[in-house]
């Protein structure tokens, strides 16, 4: 492949441009071994290299990334891309962590669902979109949040206690406030309807 240009990202790190934009990021040390610059056309064994290279940076920065949690296969792919690395290396090494269990989009749909009803307390719908927002599939999705069962009536009721009211005092309340705690719920995720049986109020 012949080099387009050598661009610095900073002082020991440049990203090295192929013809049709096809981009990678190198250390400047990596650039002195193979001798790159524009114009010149690598070998493949040196491109054979420089692929074994970054195939092992890569493996090695997503397990750093899954060591404190579990991540989705969209947010390790974007991590990479953001890093400069390029898609069809990123796609082997996820396809590879995929099939040997590390990264698991069902896996991690259900761990997130399982804190954020328990321990965060979030809403059905506040759960999926979150889910929708870490790439995890439609698919993935409805297959995964049937295992569940969701509270979330007790989670507006206990929601609505932190801010002190009880389900008796609501009705005294006037509709000024109950306007006001109604948009506070639904940016919360809770359904409309479910809120409304909750004040007794419907529209």
């Amino acid at each position: 492949m012949t080099v387009k240009d050598v661009v610095p990202i900073n002082s020991g790190k440049f990203k090295v441009i192929f013809e049709e934009n096809y981009s990678i990021p190198l250390y400047k040390t990596e650039i002195r071994r193979y001798n790159i610059e524009a114009g010149r056309e690598l070998e493949d064994s040196d491109m054979n290299e420089i692929h074994k290279t970054l195939i092992s940076r890569i493996k090695n920065r997503i397990l750093y990334l899954l060591e404190d949690s579990d991540k989705s296969i969209h947010t390790i792919k974007s991590k990479m891309r953001f890093a400069g690395y390029p898609d069809d290396i990123v796609d082997e090494v996820t396809e590879l962590f995929t099939e040997y269990g590390y990264l698991d989009d069902k896996r991690y749909a259900r761990n997130y669902i399982s804190s954020m009803s328990v321990y965060m307390k979030k809403s059905k719908k506040a759960i999926i979109t979150g889910l929708y927002s870490k790439g995890i599939s439609r698919e993935i999705i409805d297959e995964v949040i049937e295992e569940y069962e969701f509270g979330d009536r007790e989670l507006i009721l206990d929601t609505l206690r932190k801010k002190g009211y009880t389900q008796e005092s609501l009705a005294e309340i006037d509709f000024s406030v109950k306007k006001s705690l109604i948009s506070m719920l639904l940016r919360r995720g809770f359904e409309y309807e479910e809120i409304c049986s909750i004040f007794k109020y419907m529209s």
